[in-house]
């Protein structure tokens, strides 16, 4: 009998097949993280450009209890909606303002962002939401 040697056997075609199948799905799951990581990253951009605008809001008031009033612990009612791309993503904004040393020509501002992203982790306080990013600075009343 003569034998034929050109070409694959059968054996060696199933494993070639499996050997491309693995690295597409390695390659398939990388894609997949990274676009997770590029959500998580344009959510929390936007949580801090909203803290931004909240302490710039706030800087530009007068140092005064009755702009700045101390004590105030606040969490807007409504909460703040925005479109990334192809997502609708709702945002708590909370405020604390706090007299420092019982000084009221100074004060500490403190805006805390709170987003919800994938419902994995656990909500943290004061936001309700599962991730946070918290911003805190110091307003003197110019003498």
């Amino acid at each position: 009998m003569l034998s034929n040697s050109k070409g694959f056997s059968l054996v060696e075609m199933v494993i070639a097949m499996v050997i491309i199948l693995v690295s597409i799905l390695g390659l398939f799951q990388a894609t997949l993280l990274s676009i997770d990581s590029n959500v998580t990253n344009l959510l929390r951009d936007e949580a801090v450009r909203l803290a931004e605008e909240r302490m710039d809001r706030l800087k530009s008031l007068p140092v005064t209890d009755a702009a700045l009033p101390p004590g105030l612990n606040q969490c807007d009612a409504v909460q703040v909606k925005r479109n990334l791309r192809n997502l609708t993503e709702s945002y708590q904004v909370c405020t604390t303002i706090i007299d420092l040393n019982g000084d009221t020509t100074r004060k500490s501002v403190q805006v805390i962002v709170g987003w919800d992203h994938k419902k994995e982790n656990a909500v943290k306080a004061p936001t309700n939401k599962e991730f946070q990013y918290s911003m805190t600075s110091m307003v003197v009343n110019p003498t």
